[in-house]
């Protein structure tokens, strides 16, 4: 909120009044949190197949409402802020085989904005294999 002198006219007199201005403030640029390194993939979300997962996305500041959408593939979350860190938005999400390197977005908008803040990371999906093991036969099946 800034504050100005604004001088306001009358016939006979000037009167000196002190005007707040207001205005929208931008939110900071979204970041994750939480991600992880892995050999086959740096700076990742990563889980198995199934698994229920929170997607931590940080961003600080802007006039409220500031909006939070993360999205995988075609598949919007909505998100909610983290009771203990305010700056920080959840998403909750179930991994899936098909989101193997597909791309995390973490977007924020408010109406100080003409377009969303955007981050991105590659999810990593570790397979859960199946062992199927016939004693009897001798097959082993994976």
């Amino acid at each position: 909120m800034n504050s100005n002198t604004c001088f306001l006219f009358g016939f006979f007199s000037v009167i000196l009044v002190t005007c707040v201005v207001t205005g929208t403030v931008p939110p900071s640029a979204p970041e994750f949190v939480g991600l992880q390194d892995i050999d086959d993939c740096k700076k990742c979300i990563v889980g198995s197949d199934k698994e229920n997962i929170q997607v931590h996305c940080k961003t600080s500041g802007g006039t409220p409402p500031v909006d939070v959408i993360v999205t995988v593939g075609d598949n919007s979350f909505i998100t909610i802020p983290y009771a203990v860190d305010v700056s920080v938005n959840i998403a909750f999400i179930t991994l899936a085989d098909s989101y193997h390197n597909t791309t995390i977005t973490c977007s924020v908008m408010n109406d100080a904005l003409l377009s969303p803040l955007i981050t991105t990371a590659k999810v990593y999906v570790i397979s859960k294999l199946c062992f199927i093991i016939d004693i009897n036969q001798s097959n082993y099946f994976f």
